[in-house]
């Protein structure tokens, strides 16, 4: 029972700061100051595929949880400029991060957005999904590690290229 007490003390020393937050004053109406606001299971999920709210052009990265002195492991948690769609699966991270790195789908998305916020893509594009039983999806999906590995620009490069050409053929074929 002493640290429900200890975090409720915790909480209380830092009430003025919650309690002005815009979001809860504009949305939370009647919420305990201490409550968050839109977040899930998905927020903590270990892996995400992340791109920025405000871009002028569109590019997709994988996130994945890290090592945290004296915490053990923990999910990065973006804030909200930046988009991300949750997964459990390092490889179906990578697959979805491969597509949506494309050169056709970044044409894609930014053609259909302000050039300068890129909205909820996955509303418009279908994307196949991930099946470990394809030799296309799982080279896809290591070419995207290997591209987050890459140590020099034109590394990355090359291999964002050849991730290209294979997700084009994923694409087309579905």
């Amino acid at each position: 029972m002493g640290g429900l007490k200890q975090t409720a003390k915790y909480f209380k020393h830092f009430k003025p700061l919650l309690q002005n937050r815009s979001t809860y004053r504009q949305r939370q109406k009647g919420a305990p100051y201490y409550a968050v606001y839109n977040s899930g299971s998905y927020t903590f999920s270990p892996y995400k595929v992340v791109w920025a709210e405000l871009s002028t052009t569109f590019e997709a990265a994988v996130f994945e949880d890290e090592e945290v002195p004296l915490m053990g492991r923990r999910p990065y948690v973006p804030d909200h400029k930046v988009y991300f769609a949750d997964f459990t699966s390092k490889e179906t991270a990578h697959y979805v991060c491969g597509i949506l790195n494309s050169k056709i789908v970044r044409e894609y998305v930014e053609s259909h957005t302000i050039q300068i916020q890129v909205s909820n893509i996955f509303k418009h594009l279908s994307i196949p999904r991930y099946d470990s039983g394809n030799r296309k999806h799982v080279e896809l999906a290591k070419l995207s590690e290997t591209a987050h590995k890459a140590t020099s620009k034109v590394k990355r490069e090359n291999i964002i290229a050849e991730m290209s050409m294979c997700a084009e053929e994923i694409i087309k074929i579905s």
